[in-house]
């Protein structure tokens, strides 16, 4: 090769960056957050991106989860799995891109990427240590509180970019960094994924008598964070006798809600995979019921909202205005909200929805979860944020 040809391409001998992906779960069967990962790193192979990925996870038993102390072992340990796979597949100018659990992953990124000149780019789920508040766990303005904000003030400070998947998210995280590192992606699932199905197809509602009533369906995380209470008390207030709540789903909260519906016609719960595919069970109910404390404003979007829409049911949201699927339903018109702690509007507002039965689906629903919510737009928006820091 001559002189002249080599300054022709003075690149051709430079190693070319990758993106390392980091996380516990990369698989869209272990959770949502799989999910996302999973479709991530198909899109971006699939557009020449060269990824490299780095997962490591331990399993947490009942009695892990109950301890403190063993939890926090157990975070530590993936933290530093985690680390030591980062170490072997990354190298100067590599982007890292990781999602936020476990919490304490994220301190020790930030140092490595600092002392190895990688650019950090994180996808923001769950905002740390603002969710300990939201969740009871820790006291806002405690000594334990300040010093872990003060900490990960430092850390979101560091990041390069940050994926958001809310609007609300976006405005924390900003806040929290002290400068506009939040880029918003709305969340998504994949039309291919979840099929939209008649509401009697699956057999469920026949089975338990509700042909004719309307169908409201929790399904999900029956967590602690989604106001079931809100939900639980609301049932009690309804004054129409065409409304029948059906839960689908596991979590803390499952045990008041069976209680609720102990010797009750019009109320049910199910497991999730009681013998039907996700799309059957999503297309059984008429409204799909997506609820949140308003504590967890800006700290986290139900990803249970947007498999609705794949299924073509229209969302009561129940929760604070300013959440991003609130939002999106007034925005869109897909459906009612009723802001969060609040049982005696929401049984008002269910009252109403039976009385004027539903009829925003036919399509409409499903239409913008293949176009404007679609998983290809919001992954390619993804893409091109890593290629920025990748230039």
């Amino acid at each position: 090769m001559t002189a002249a040809s080599k300054a022709v391409n003075p690149e051709a001998n430079q190693i070319r960056s990758k993106v390392v992906i980091v996380g516990e779960y990369v698989r869209a069967e272990e959770n949502s957050t799989g999910y996302f990962w999973e479709g991530a790193i198909s899109h971006l192979r699939s557009n020449g991106v060269n990824v490299e990925v780095v997962s490591y996870t331990r399993p947490m038993s009942a009695r892990v989860r109950a301890n403190a102390f063993l939890r926090l072992a157990t975070k530590t340990v993936v933290a530093l799995g985690l680390t030591l796979g980062i170490l072997k597949a990354s190298r100067r100018g590599d982007v890292v891109f990781s999602g936020t659990n476990p919490e304490i992953l994220l301190p020790i990124l930030a140092l490595v990427c600092r002392l190895r000149g990688m650019r950090l780019c994180v996808l923001v789920h769950d905002v740390f240590p603002e969710n300990l508040v939201a969740a009871g766990l820790l006291r806002r303005g405690s000594p334990a509180m300040r010093v872990l904000g003060a900490i990960y003030r430092r850390v979101y400070a560091s990041f390069d970019k940050a994926i958001v998947i809310g609007r609300d998210m976006r405005e924390l995280v900003d806040q929290k960094a002290g400068r506009q590192i939040a880029y918003p992606v709305h969340n998504w699932v994949d039309s291919d994924d979840v099929k939209a199905a008649d509401r009697l197809s699956s057999g469920i509602l026949e089975k338990l008598g509700w042909e004719d009533r309307v169908v409201f369906q929790f399904f999900g995380n029956m967590g602690r964070l989604q106001d079931i209470d809100t939900l639980l008390r609301a049932m009690d207030l309804v004054t129409t006798d065409k409304a029948a709540f059906l839960f689908a789903g596991s979590g803390v909260m499952r045990s008041a809600a069976e209680q609720a519906c102990e010797g009750r016609d019009n109320r049910h719960v199910m497991e999730i995979d009681h013998g039907y595919s996700r799309s059957a069970m999503l297309s059984s109910c008429d409204v799909a019921l997506v609820c949140l404390d308003q504590r967890m404003l800006g700290l986290g979007v139900p990803s249970k909202a947007y498999f609705s829409l794949a299924a073509d049911r229209p969302i009561l949201a129940i929760m604070d205005e300013n959440a991003e699927v609130a939002r999106l339903v007034t925005e869109e018109r897909i459906g009612w909200h009723v802001r969060a702690g609040d049982p005696i509007a929401l049984a008002a507002a269910i009252d109403r929805i039976c009385t004027e039965e539903p009829s925003i689906g036919s399509g409409r629903c499903r239409a913008l979860s293949k176009s404007r919510l679609s998983a290809d737009l919001a992954l390619e928006q993804v893409r091109r944020q890593l290629e920025r820091l990748m230039e």
